[in-house]
């Protein structure tokens, strides 16, 4: 019994002893694992800031780099930066020479329609993915009569509505695009005999092609009924008065939800929600104000929730681009301004899920953001063309392709996967190499080579 006793210490500290070297060696395995993630990490961040620095020098040697980043650690930075190097290399030019008045893509962003002041309206196919073109012009609208100042498609892309200046009478005109090779006119009219010279300003349509909506030249705003595309009803028209010394106001922006149910009408320093439900009694609701900041464009959800308005940055603190929560349409809330070096934003769009947004404005910059927690947006991607001024952006459904003009040249951006798996595209399409010592030393202008590259000499991030 006494030796139990007198060795009982003994066995006690031996156990005592292992869970020691247990924890020590616990210890040193996590430190290890520590030390390989930050230098992992920081393998990614060298080379994602390499990338980027290199995107007009070497612009493959930029995406190979900015790849191995997201491979070796896939975060909110190496992606942005990845992204933004496959874009880098710029749009594909869609149509250029003429003056170019309004856009328009269909939602599976494979049709674009463009119209010119000088009368002419183009339907074009972008069937190509990234950084191939597949633009094919495949037809002209016959018969607009004049110039056209505004134009809104169907996201099937099979009907559109065309606004006329006052050089064509103000006239509107509804068209069947089924056949995209031989469009067709299936309506047209004027207001009235006073409206023969008040040219068409904005044009807004249902998905459904159902419900257009039309403003023209001192405010009047009609809604039309199109289910009979051969016989368009007029249901309502409305006047506005959004000057803020009471004047007519040139209209800057139209968008209506998909049920047709709420309509914004912007000009000079507001927008104006209006409740729609009953189309025959339109129901002015709340406004989007900015004191001092003309809004020069809105875009609406498809279900009439979220609005993003563009325009100038005001002197009351709101930014170029705004998002707002439609929820009450009589109290819009206003959630956030949209992060970006954007002074002056002059059109803007959003995904019909309200989760994409897109502004293009001065300084020739296009920007993409993320609205999927609409009170802390995020940029996904800025687009930079040889231009210093952007007027018009489209988007299709789900934010993959987009269009943006310039005065006088239309660009198409394709960016497939562009918030799930960039990566993926770019293997897809073999536009990834290896990342060695010796490319790096050529181009990394005497940066060390990262130290969690040292067990891979040729590092492929698409293997």
């Amino acid at each position: 019994m006494l030796k139990l006793l007198l060795s009982a210490p003994k066995r006690s500290g031996a156990l005592l002893l292992v869970l020691v070297l247990i924890a020590v060696a616990v210890f040193a395995f996590i430190e290890r694992q520590r030390a390989v993630e930050a230098s992992r990490i920081a393998a990614a961040r060298s080379l994602a800031l390499h990338g980027a620095n290199l995107r007009t020098l070497d612009w493959s040697m930029a995406l190979t780099l900015g790849a191995a980043a997201v491979k070796i650690h896939a975060d909110d930075e190496t992606r942005t930066a990845f992204i933004d190097t496959m874009i880098a290399k710029g749009g594909i030019t869609v149509a250029s020479g003429n003056a170019i008045s309004a856009v328009a893509l269909s939602g599976d962003g494979k049709t674009a329609l463009v119209s010119t002041f000088g009368g002419e309206v183009e339907l074009w196919s972008l069937a190509g993915r990234i950084f191939e073109s597949g633009i094919v012009e495949l037809s002209t609208l016959k018969g607009i009569g004049g110039d056209v100042r505004a134009l809104a498609m169907t996201p099937d892309g099979n009907t559109a509505v065309t606004g006329n200046g006052a050089s064509g009478d103000g006239r509107t005109i509804v068209w069947d695009l089924i056949d995209k090779d031989h469009p067709r006119k299936t309506a047209e009219w004027t207001e009235s005999a006073d409206f023969l010279t008040s040219e068409v300003q904005r044009v807004a349509l249902t998905p459904d092609g159902k419900l257009a909506v039309v403003a023209r030249e001192g405010g009047t705003i009609s809604v039309w009924d199109l289910t009979k595309k051969k016989h368009p009803v007029r249901l309502s028209t409305l006047k506005i008065q959004l000057g803020d010394d009471g004047e007519d106001s040139v209209v800057s922006g139209l968008a209506v939800s998909a049920n047709g149910s709420t309509l914004i009408v912007a000009a000079k320093a507001i927008a104006v929600v209006w409740d729609l439900t009953d189309k025959a009694h339109p129901v002015q609701q709340g406004t989007l104000r900015g004191t001092g900041s003309d809004v020069r464009g809105v875009a609406l959800s498809a279900d009439g929730r979220t609005a993003v308005t563009g325009g100038l940055t005001g002197s009351d603190g709101l930014g170029a681009v705004n998002v707002w929560d439609l929820t009450n349409r009589s109290s819009p809330l206003r959630l956030a301004a949209l992060p970006g070096l954007m002074s002056e934003a002059y059109n803007v769009a959003l995904t019909p899920d309200g989760r994409r947004a897109l502004a293009g404005g001065f300084g020739g910059k296009t920007i993409l953001w993320n609205l999927d927690d609409r009170s802390h947006p995020f940029e996904l991607a800025t687009l930079k063309g040889p231009t210093r001024m952007v007027e018009f952006v489209a988007l299709n459904a789900d934010g993959t392709r987009l269009i943006s003009s310039t005065p006088t040249t239309l660009y198409s951006w394709n960016i497939p996967e562009i918030g799930k798996d960039p990566l993926r595209e770019a293997c897809a399409q073999s536009l990834i190499g290896e990342v060695d010592k010796q490319s790096w030393e050529r181009t990394s202008d005497g940066e060390p080579w990262p130290d969690y590259l040292d067990d891979h000499p040729e590092f492929n991030p698409c293997e």
